[in-house]
């Protein structure tokens, strides 16, 4: 009886040891459920310049964040997976390569809403000196 009690007890304990392991290999806190999907939304818009008409490669950001996009050659970008959240500002740089930047913002700060499109304001590129 004492024998059974103790394999019970040890086929137990290795069942959840080797639970807590799989949680583990796959980045889960033990204890922890995974979370659901994220709650996100994307921005587009239209990046111009006067004196550009290429502006393939420019690129397109929030400012403190990791969130970018490169436009196609008529300045149009789309900003994807972005969390539901307000107050996001969009700038927009491009360089032509001697040394010449173009820099841009939007004039307004942007609600970002799940599984929507926002739309940006347009964003003019002026030549810094």
């Amino acid at each position: 009886m004492m024998r059974t009690i103790l394999l019970t007890l040890i086929l137990t304990l290795t069942m959840a040891l080797s639970a807590q392991d799989v949680d583990e290999r796959a980045g889960l806190a033990v204890g922890m459920k995974p979370v659901g999907p994220r709650h996100t939304g994307w921005i587009e818009g239209t990046v111009k310049a006067d004196g550009l008409s290429d502006l393939l490669g420019t690129i397109v950001y929030i400012p403190g964040t990791s969130f970018m996009a490169r436009t196609d050659a008529s300045g149009k970008y789309k900003i994807s997976e972005i969390p539901d959240n307000n107050g996001y500002e969009l700038v927009a740089e491009r360089s032509n390569g001697c040394g010449v930047i173009w820099r841009g913002r939007a004039d307004k700060a942007l609600r970002v809403h799940p599984a929507l499109a926002t739309q940006a304001p347009e964003i003019t590129l002026v030549a810094l000196k």
